[in-house]
């Protein structure tokens, strides 16, 4: 939901930029491991939080993406129906004081 440049790089230029350059290898492997644990959080907030609790995971890690994306899609996301993340927003909404 953001501007994103995406570049593809032949498999044969990887192969050269490995044997060429060790620390594209260092570089691709830390790219990797972030994008391991922010799906592993993903995956534990989805099985192992309730349904408030995975909705503040998620207010918290995509701060600012709630107003641009449906509600639908997000409950999907949160794997949980609409009705259950309508309620959270009106229980937190209730919570905060004015």
């Amino acid at each position: 939901m953001s501007n994103v440049d995406v570049f593809v790089i032949a498999n044969m230029d990887v192969i050269t930029l490995f044997r060429t350059y060790p620390e594209f290898q260092t570089i691709l492997f830390e790219w990797l491991m972030q994008a391991y644990h922010k799906q592993w959080a993903l995956k534990s907030a989805r099985y192992q939080m309730a349904a408030k609790e995975r909705y503040l995971f998620f207010l918290k890690e995509y701060a600012g993406l709630e107003d641009m994306v449906s509600d639908r899609f997000l409950a999907s996301f949160l794997d949980m129906s609409p009705e259950t993340l309508s309620r959270q927003k009106r229980c937190l909404r209730e919570e905060k004081p004015d």
